[in-house]
């Protein structure tokens, strides 16, 4: 199974969207992102978005990394703490239509069940970029 999915959004500054998809962390799978990355953006460089909902749960789960069209500047990472809910139902439309386990994820139970059910969007996490 993939570690993420790279989603194109054209949203704001963002062109595109990385979902991790298990716990893993960033750092596991950086490398495979930016050649997916230089392939998609075709060497011009892209503001790229992170969602790590699944690795860090609901706390620290947007970052935003400039790519320069080679590598991500991840000395330059930036945390989002408010992001839109159309951005958040990208993640949350991918997850359900594909059935990517919550399992082993960073989700308490709770938030796992609310999730599965689609009122996951309507709980904590009502915030705004």
């Amino acid at each position: 199974m993939n570690k993420y999915v790279i989603k194109k959004i054209d949203y704001k500054d963002y062109k595109y969207l990385v979902i991790g998809l298990d716990i893993s962390s960033l750092d596991e799978y950086i490398f495979e992102v930016e050649k997916d990355l230089r392939n998609k953006c075709g060497g011009k460089s892209a503001m790229i978005l992170f969602d790590l909902l699944l690795c860090n749960g609901l706390n620290n789960r947007f970052f935003k990394i400039r790519f320069d069209g080679e590598k991500l500047n991840i000395q330059k990472i930036e945390y989002i703490e408010k992001m839109d809910k159309e951005v958040r139902n990208v993640t949350f439309d991918y997850i359900k239509n594909n059935s990517i386990s919550l399992e082993k994820s960073a989700l308490t139970k709770a938030q796992k069940f609310l999730y599965k059910k689609g009122h996951y969007l309507k709980t904590k996490i009502t915030v705004n970029a």
